[in-house]
Order: structure tokens, then C-alpha cells, then sequence
């Protein structure tokens, strides 16, 4: 398994590498445990990045609860799922400048009130 420590106590997953042929898809993929000041539990993060056709992928996310995020306030906790993708077309990309589609997702709560949000932005129309 290949694991990689990156030091102050943050290792990967085995990272892991798929790869298709027909249509070319490539995709390597691995989580990552990061130790949190304060917690005996380290955040675990999954992240991948994907090559297919025209396309780049990355997505990631934060499964878990973190609390005082930051050190900003024992009533603060983010989660319990956080995720992030962002995709760029490359044939458009050198000229737009702008990713083909974004999204985020997430909880929130403050003492005893909690948030949830998402948002999925893409320049096809025809994507939810």
C-alpha cells in the first residue's frame, strides 16, 4: 500500500490509480487524516482527481464532525459532511479562464442551531 506521511502527523489513504480505456478515464484517488489541536479524533478528508476526455475533475470532502474550527469558538462545529468538486473543460478553459462547473456542499452549527447549504454551479444547462 502506498501511504505517504506528510509530516506533523498527516498520512494519506493508500492512494489508488484507475485507469480506463475506452473512453480514457483516468483517476487517482486517496483520503488523508489530519491530526486537529485539541481532538483526539483527525479530521479524514477523501480526495480525487479525475482525467477524462476533455475534462479535469477534482473533488474532495470532510466526512466527521470538526469543532472549533480554526480555534474560533467552542460552539462552532463544521460538518458532519463537507464536500467541494470543481471541473475544467480544457479545450475552453484557456480561453474562459473560468472552471466548467463548481459545487460545495455542508453543515454548520453554532451552539444549538445548524445549517445545511449546497450549491452546484455549471455551465451546461442540463446538469443538476
Amino acid at each position: 500500500d502506498t501511504i505517504i506521511h506528510l509530516g506533523h502527523g498527516i498520512t494519506t489513504d493508500p492512494i489508488e490509480l484507475d485507469i480506463q480505456t475506452n473512453p480514457i478515464d483516468l483517476r487517482i484517488s486517496t483520503g488523508v487524516s489530519v491530526p486537529v489541536a485539541g481532538s483526539k479524533d483527525p479530521l479524514d478528508f477523501k480526495a480525487s482527481l479525475s482525467v477524462m476526455e476533455e475534462t479535469v475533475a477534482l473533488e474532495g470532502e470532510m466526512s466527521g464532525l470538526w469543532k472549533n474550527p480554526f480555534g474560533v469558538s467552542q460552539s462552532v462545529t463544521i460538518g458532519p459532511l463537507l464536500a467541494l468538486q470543481l471541473e475544467i473543460n480544457l479545450l475552453l478553459f484557456p480561453t474562459t479562464g473560468l472552471p466548467s462547473a463548481f459545487g460545495f456542499a455542508g453543515g454548520i452549527a453554532v451552539g444549538q442551531t445548524e445549517g445545511r447549504a449546497s450549491v452546484q454551479i455549471s455551465d451546461d444547462p442540463t446538469r443538476a
